[in-house]
């Protein structure tokens, strides 16, 4: 895993948007008008893999980017063995 390109043994899910609130940002991104907004959706899950909005212009000037591989329920995760 890796949290802004940098490799990272842990994390702390709430750090990290839910497949729910990705599809409020790229809503909200239409909504709102950005400069850019591009998105890989994986059909056979319905959930965005990778997405990139480019808020250039906006009064944050932020890029958002994120990317899903291996994605399991937060139980699942919880019962994995260490």
């Amino acid at each position: 895993m890796e949290v802004n390109s940098q490799p990272a043994a842990e994390f702390d899910p709430a750090d990290f948007p839910t497949v729910d609130e990705l599809f409020d940002l790229l809503a909200e991104a239409a909504t709102v008008g950005v400069r850019l907004v591009w998105v890989t959706y994986d059909l056979d899950r319905a959930f965005p893999l990778r997405c990139l909005i480019d808020r250039q212009g906006s009064a944050d000037g932020s890029l958002v980017r994120y990317e899903l591989s291996d994605l399991a329920p937060l139980s699942a995760i919880a019962r994995r063995p260490e």
